[in-house]
């Protein structure tokens, strides 16, 4: 996106051939996600210059991140979840795929959830970031991949565009009549720091227990959405 840093990346061909193209989809999602920032911030009566769409900037160093995303097939016999149970460590993620297997297990529900994809539509989910601006009023998505009931799963591609909060941004609530006060002996993180620590507790040589509900949605107080199951933080 023409940022000071973007020639300390080298590219790889393919991404070279279609940087064009990725540049325009980057900014497509940008406007989609600015539009949903917009209108939560006025839902919560943020004031002006203190809204969501503020601290996502298109052309400001943010860890954003574009992930194309293969899981390989697995027979009827051997079944198996392939993605853990987990939230998303930022803001909104914007996910395009033709093929079943999301669920999501929204909080006090027992059972997990199949999302049916729809042609030229966006999975769009709400990520860790917003329920730390928001003191927990909104609830990152608990979210896995799984086959569908009594099938095998055919390899399944999924194109992720996960809009994060930019580097410098404190990860705490917003000032606002309708956001909980939230207090925590927990240290305030930026959101590059937030995704260290969220990276952190997806691998065995850095996991703690104490640190399960950054991987799941648990949040400070140990309240959890719903059990989650084998939850088990995968190898480096």
């Amino acid at each position: 996106m023409g940022l000071s840093s973007a020639s300390s990346f080298p590219h790889p061909p393919a991404l070279d051939r279609y940087l064009q193209t990725l540049k325009d989809f980057t900014s497509a999602v940008h406007d989609a996600a600015a539009a949903i920032f917009s209108s939560l911030s006025i839902s919560l009566g943020l004031p002006d210059g203190q809204g969501f769409e503020g601290c996502h900037r298109l052309k400001t160093s943010s860890p954003d991140i574009i992930r194309l995303l293969k899981y390989h097939s697995q027979p009827l016999d051997e079944p198996g979840i392939p993605h853990i149970p987990h939230t998303d460590l930022g803001s909104l993620t914007f996910l395009f795929s033709r093929q079943p297997g999301l669920q999501f297990r929204p909080p006090g529900v027992d059972e997990w959830q199949y999302v049916v994809p729809r042609p030229d539509q966006a999975i769009i989910n709400l990520g860790d970031g917003m329920s730390l601006f928001t003191n927990k009023l909104f609830h990152s998505c608990l979210h896995r991949v799984a086959p569908l009931p009594d099938r095998a799963m055919g390899t399944r591609y999924s194109f992720a565009y996960m809009v994060r909060a930019e580097n410098d941004t404190l990860m705490t609530g917003k000032k606002s009549d309708l956001i909980p006060p939230f207090e925590s002996t927990e240290p305030v993180l930026t959101s590059a720091e937030w995704l260290k620590v969220k990276f952190g507790v997806l691998r065995l040589n850095t996991f703690s227990e104490e640190r399960r509900w950054v991987l799941t949605g648990i949040d400070r107080k140990g309240e959890k959405p719903g059990d989650v199951g084998q939850a088990t933080p995968a190898n480096p």
